[in-house]
């Protein structure tokens, strides 16, 4: 049955059309915003790079003194110069990694107090050791951003979920849905099942799209190179690039699910096709707007919005309860597992309410046709 859901779903026109726009989107935004010499400039990146140590302080000092007979003064200096010397000058402002976090700190230290240095203590410790890889991977910086993926999977969520209820209710196919030999309660839970599954195939369709692009204009580099520059990115954790991709898009992985869940409850709570596209627009799609409008963290920590949670990772963001910084990530998690509780709760009520209107049905189906035979 559940092949039977998504293929009608599915197959209507405006989806398919939708859903090829949106794939589309991604590449043809990349293009749009493509950095000339970006790749180039990533693999000098590369070849000055290594592990952050001594010896590698040491081989980009001689470097920059040799590319860099007198230090760049002026900006106009800078955009004169080679993507070689370029690559050479960033490399080199990072032997200078530990005074660079040092300095971070001490201007958060105003806002966190003690709390700041002690977020990034590891992040020091593998400075110190030289456990940090310069490099650079511009496709794995560049695809921790889903803001453009974020707004296509809810927009095609929404027209793909806005009338599977209302739908059938005004087309009065509710009656034959609860002498049908399924009845409405596996229906129920086979549209919640086609809906989850649907939410991970656009939103996986969406990030391999969006990767393709990346690949073919910029590259992936060094997945292991350090992510922080203290101007962009400033993330307290010890991680590389890898790591702090692989983190952002799991953490937009589960938001998208438990946002398409959310979509679901609403198409079923909505009634009318137009009311339920109302509800969707100001709980599902307005917050993404306003947060991306407003720079606001707190509005961003809305459940749609964590499908683009780039922020949370990207710098130090604390909550400050009686001197003790509470990680604003500890209360995105925390918001997604209430709403999955508070979501199966009411699916389960759902679940139930269907069985009994369903039961009664069959009922009065009965007992008006035992009439009919007397």
């Amino acid at each position: 049955m559940l092949k039977a859901v998504l293929y009608k779903i599915w197959s209507r026109p405006l989806i398919l059309t939708v859903f090829l726009l949106i794939c589309l989107a991604q590449p043809v935004s990349v293009l749009l915003h493509h950095q000339e010499n970006m790749r180039q400039l990533c693999e000098y990146y590369n070849a000055w790079g290594g592990p952050m140590d001594d010896d590698w302080k040491q081989s980009i000092a001689a470097q920059y003194e040799r590319l860099w007979s007198q230090p760049p003064k002026t900006a106009e200096d800078l955009q004169n110069a080679s993507l070689e010397q370029q690559a050479v000058l960033t490399a080199w402002q990072y032997t200078e990694f530990t005074a660079m976090l040092d300095r971070f700190v001490l201007a958060q230290e105003s806002a966190y107090g003690e709390a700041a240095k002690h977020a990034y203590v590891k992040l020091r410790a593998a400075s110190e050791h030289g456990a940090l890889i310069f490099g650079a991977s511009p496709a794995g910086t560049t695809m921790a951003n889903q803001y453009r993926i974020g707004w296509g999977f809810l927009l095609f969520m929404i027209l793909l979920c806005v009338d599977l209820f209302s739908g059938e209710a005004e087309a009065g196919m509710v009656p034959m849905q609860a002498v049908s030999r399924q009845g409405r309660r596996h229906l129920f839970r086979t549209k919640l099942l086609a809906c989850q599954c649907s939410a991970g195939i656009v939103w996986c369709a969406l990030n391999l799209t969006y990767a393709g692009a990346l690949t073919v204009c910029y590259g992936w580099g060094n997945l292991k190179s350090v992510v922080q520059d203290f101007q962009f990115n400033a993330c307290p954790y010890p991680w590389n690039t890898g790591i702090y991709l692989f983190v952002t898009l799991l953490t937009g992985l589960l938001a998208a699910q438990a946002t398409a869940l959310v979509i679901f409850l609403l198409a079923r709570i909505g009634g009318s096709t137009r009311r339920t596209f109302a509800l969707m627009g100001g709980i599902v799609t307005l917050p993404y707007l306003l947060a991306f409008m407003t720079k606001n963290q707190w509005l961003a920590l809305w459940l749609p919005c964590l499908i683009n949670n780039q922020w949370l990772w990207n710098s130090l963001w604390l909550l400050m309860l009686r001197g003790y910084g509470v990680p604003l990530y500890a209360l995105a998690g925390t918001e997604l597992a209430a709403v999955c509780v508070l979501a199966a709760v009411m699916i389960y009520r759902l679940a139930v309410r269907a069985e009994y209107v369903e039961s009664l049905e069959r009922h009065d189906k009965r007992r008006i046709e035992d009439e009919s035979r007397i």
